[in-house]
This record gives C-alpha cells, structure tokens and sequence, in this order.
C-alpha cells in the first residue's frame, strides 16, 4: 500500500435545503500539496441527499478548484430516488496531477425535480495524495 503524502477530509457542516437542478457547492477542502511530478490522487466521500415530495434524479459531481467554476473531474451515474426517500451516493476515483503544486476538490449536488424537501442532508470528501 502506497504512503500517504498528504491527505484533508471534510465534512459538511449543516443540512443544505433545496437542492436544484442547477449545480449547488455543497463541499470544497483545503489545497493539498503535491510533492512530486508523479503523485496520484485518490478522491472519496458519501453524499446522503433527501428527496421532496416527487420522485427524482440525483447527480453528484466533482470539480478541481474550489466550487463549481473549477474543471471537472468526476460525475455520478444520474441516480433515482423515490418521493421522500434517502439515498446515500458514495464516489471515489483516482486522478494523476503532473507538475501540479497542489490541488484542491469541490463537491456538487443536482436534482432534476426543483421542489421543496430536496435537501443534502450529511457529505463528506477526503483527497489523499499517494
């Protein structure tokens, strides 16, 4: 197993309420420092979202930089969830960064259907640098 460089982990702090099917930043963790041109990436986490009253799709996705605007690097299978259903969605996925510094990860949520009840209700991400 390789050693660990560098790693940071975040954890939501609050419920985000009404999640629409435009992009909502739920998370971003702090830059982590790439010390060699060959360092992997290793990125996981969980999203536990709550469904309003109509059934939906849910998608979650994974961006280098700090929200939204930064390149994306991961997206989810389009997941349904029943009418005021929970679903938890883990990720993960491993990236190469040649010749980059350090880097940093922002999570997003969509849900097709713009509703009331369509909530994140816990989200977590840790980056390792291996």
């Amino acid at each position: 197993m390789p050693t660990v460089k560098d790693k940071n982990f975040k954890k939501l702090a609050a419920a985000i309420n009404e999640i629409t099917n435009a992009e909502t930043d739920i998370i971003a963790t702090n830059a982590v420092i790439i010390p060699f041109p060959t360092a992997h990436i290793l990125v996981r986490g969980s999203v536990q979202v709550t469904q309003g009253a109509s059934a939906g799709t849910v998608t979650v996705k994974i961006y280098r930089g700090a929200d939204h605007t930064g390149t994306l690097v991961y997206t989810s299978d389009a997941l349904s969830i029943g009418a005021a259903a929970r679903l938890a969605i883990p990720f993960d996925f491993q990236e190469d960064l040649n010749g980059a510094a350090n880097a940093q990860y922002a999570l997003t949520v969509t849900d097709n259907q713009n509703q009331s009840g369509n909530n994140v209700d816990q989200a977590v991400i840790t980056v390792e640098v291996l």
